[in-house]
């Protein structure tokens, strides 16, 4: 799909799902945010550690979360999703992990209390794709 098609779907149907990238590389944050704003898709909020996008969960909570599961010191990804989950169980969860190990912990944790889980892995456009299905599926589920 072209940038100017994303661009407008996402106008016309003025569905904006608010996406959080939570990652302690930020080379891996500057990927998925550049490859995201390149198609047009707005409202994505980057955060290098958990405690930072809990304090924002507060006051808002993502449709769309990409995070990892080691995100340095402090809580973990599973920790974040299973918060998130608990706040809005319709959030989509997308892993970004390398290891397998990790993203299936992050699957369970987040299923065990009803929570849907994509796992992308680290690759940078598998992560891509894997965003672009879960924001068609937030604005199918949006009609």
């Amino acid at each position: 799909m072209s940038k100017e098609s994303f661009e407008k779907i996402l106008q016309k149907e003025k569905i904006e799902p608010i996406i959080w990238v939570v990652e302690d590389d930020l080379d891996v944050i500057e990927s998925v945010a550049n490859f995201l704003g390149a198609l047009g898709v707005r409202n994505v909020y980057c955060f290098s550690n958990a405690e930072q996008a809990l304090k924002v969960l507060e006051k808002e909570c993502p449709n769309i979360l990409l995070t990892d599961f080691d995100l340095g010191k402090g809580k973990n990804g599973e920790e974040l999703a299973r918060e998130i989950v608990m706040q809005n169980p319709k959030t989509t969860i997308i892993t970004m992990s390398g290891n397998d190990v990790s993203n299936e912990k992050i699957k369970q944790a987040v299923q065990q209390i009803g929570g849907d889980v994509i796992i992308a892995g680290k690759n940078a456009s598998a992560i891509g794709r894997v965003a672009l299905r879960a924001i068609r599926e937030f604005e199918e589920n949006s009609k």
